[in-house]
């Protein structure tokens, strides 16, 4: 049974997601509050919650801060954001405040039910729209200012060889054009992969790249707005 907290401010959502989710037998509504002060106390009550659904624009405590606040305190409760706030820099402070997860509230039950279950399983999980923000955000960091690494040179926790791999998997590369490019093996690219998500205890490539921001190897600063075709499906291969 996943044990999951709803926060939210607007009692008419936030009733509609206990109503939707009490329809799943795998999921038990342990409470629910209305900002993150009440979420930040009920944790604290209650440590042994799996899931907060939290949030972003609230009164008192908003749900990035609370996000920190819980992750600061509590290393087993997971965070997904639930929110109607898309924007980049919601989604860059999400990441950054330690988000586990995040989707908009405009998601159909069933994918909100996969973030669930995927954040549940210590994946990571983002919206195929979060996924394309976080691509575009590498890119224009890329091409910005004549920008030759995404990755800060300073950081030893991966290889030189990994580091390439995973600027061109920033730079929405398939593992075949990352082999071409790199003129290694398809399996050694694949290797390479699992060696790094084998260091940062990450389960998949959207992971991979959440800690990479989290622990400053990847910066989500950007200095000019350039639109870009993109596409999450690389990340996924």
């Amino acid at each position: 049974m996943i044990k999951i907290l709803v926060v939210d401010d607007q009692e008419m959502f936030l009733q509609g997601i206990v109503m939707i989710l009490k329809e799943y037998p795998t999921i038990s509504i342990v409470g629910t509050a209305r900002d993150g002060v009440q979420a930040l106390e009920f944790i604290k009550k209650n440590p042994k919650t799996d899931i907060v659904l939290m949030d972003i624009n609230m009164p008192n405590l908003n749900g990035v801060d609370a996000t920190k606040k819980i992750k600061e305190s509590n290393s087993y409760v997971k965070v997904l954001i639930l929110t109607m706030d898309n924007s980049e820099d919601s989604f860059k402070n999400s990441l950054r405040a330690g988000a586990d997860g995040f989707i908009t509230k405009d998601c159909q039950p069933e994918h909100l039910l996969e973030a669930i279950q995927n954040v549940n399983s210590g994946n990571r999980y983002l919206s195929s729209n979060a996924t394309e923000m976080l691509i575009e955000i590498f890119k224009r960091n890329h091409f910005s200012n004549n920008q030759s690494s995404l990755i800060k040179p300073n950081l030893t926790l991966f290889t030189e060889r990994e580091i390439n791999i995973l600027e061109l998997i920033c730079l929405e590369k398939t593992g075949e054009e990352i082999s071409n490019e790199l003129k290694i093996s398809r399996r050694t690219v694949e290797v390479h992969k699992s060696n790094m998500m084998l260091k940062t205890g990450t389960k998949n490539l959207v992971g991979l790249l959440v800690f990479a921001i989290k622990n400053g190897y990847l910066s989500l600063n950007e200095s000019i707005n350039r639109q870009l075709p993109l596409s999450p499906q690389n990340l996924i291969e």
